[in-house]
């Protein structure tokens, strides 16, 4: 309801609480601030992990530079790029986040600069969407079974197919869907064998 609400992508938000320290303590009496306690203790602030959709760009690109490594192989460069709706979507997040914690008791959210941005966080990315799956060439470079267009026997089986990205690591999709290509492989592989 929340994401159709404010119109915003997918976000998975992972709190570690840290605890209180006497010195902390201290510093709470004094200032007579409430104190928020879990089952472990009294909470003096929760580490915050974003896992963050990134909204498709085509302007993002993984081009071939005229740069070449040691063996002579040119290196590629990523420009990747954000959407006006990336920007909405983690800004109304840290946003909302910062109400409900103020609404539930739980206490007042302080990032190390306001407002949060993309740019202000560290990333961890799992590049993909390089190889998009399509309807057809207009749409992506790999068809439902993941064949390249135009090629009968070259296959992409790696998150560069995935339309966009989901807010958790990859790995099992991945290993999900190259489950599923190798079995659509077997059938192709027995049915020219039959023929």
């Amino acid at each position: 309801e929340t994401i159709a609400e404010h119109g915003l992508l997918r976000h998975s938000l992972y709190l570690s609480p840290r605890y209180e320290t006497r010195r902390a303590r201290a510093a709470r009496v004094l200032t007579r601030r409430s104190a928020f306690r879990d089952g472990e203790g009294v909470v003096h602030h929760y580490r915050v992990k974003f896992a963050t959709e990134q909204a498709p760009n085509p302007d993002s690109r993984v081009v071939l530079t005229d740069e070449r490594d040691a063996l002579g192989v040119r290196r590629m460069a990523v420009d990747w790029r954000f959407t006006d709706l990336d920007h909405h979507s983690i800004g109304t997040a840290c946003r909302l986040l910062g109400e409900r914690f103020r609404a539930h008791g739980m206490g007042e959210v302080e990032w190390p600069e306001e407002p949060m941005t993309i740019e202000r966080c560290m990333d961890a990315a799992h590049p993909m969407g390089t190889a998009r799956m399509g309807a057809s060439p207009a749409e992506g470079v790999v068809d439902r079974d993941c064949r390249v267009f135009g090629t009968s026997n070259l296959y992409v089986a790696s998150s560069a197919v995935f339309p966009t990205g989901a807010v958790y690591s990859p790995t099992y999709t991945i290993v999900t869907l190259a489950h599923r290509v190798g079995r659509h492989l077997a059938g192709v592989l027995k049915r020219a064998a039959a023929a």
